[in-house]
């Protein structure tokens, strides 16, 4: 699924074959704690050191170091070392982290 030309350059993905069912899981759990764990980590924009073809412009994007820290599953370790943040998998953190300050200005609200 993943053709990559250098060890620098995002992976591309066949989205068609990422399954979410139920069904496949197990030892399911929330994540606790979310809007602590966003709190950890910033949205940063960045230019790459040694830029791909297709990597000539700033970037948004995050530190996958402050990642680990947070949610250590969604961080993976190339083959050259270096560590790579599979963004899509922050999704479930994000929506946790919503239903979280939604659960605040509830609060709020009732004062």
């Amino acid at each position: 699924f993943f053709k990559q030309k250098t060890a620098y350059e995002i992976p591309k993905r066949d989205w068609s074959s990422d399954v979410c069912s139920s069904d496949l899981k197990t030892n399911v759990k929330r994540i606790t704690d979310a809007l602590a764990k966003v709190e950890k980590i910033n949205g940063v924009t960045f230019d790459w050191l040694n830029p791909t073809a297709d990597q000539t412009r700033t970037e948004a994007g995050v530190i996958a170091q402050e990642i680990q820290e947070v949610l250590p599953e969604v961080v993976t370790t190339r083959e050259d070392g270096m560590l790579a943040v599979r963004y899509e998998r922050i999704i479930a953190l994000l929506i946790e982290s919503i239903k979280e300050l939604k659960q605040e200005v509830e609060q709020l609200k009732r004062q």
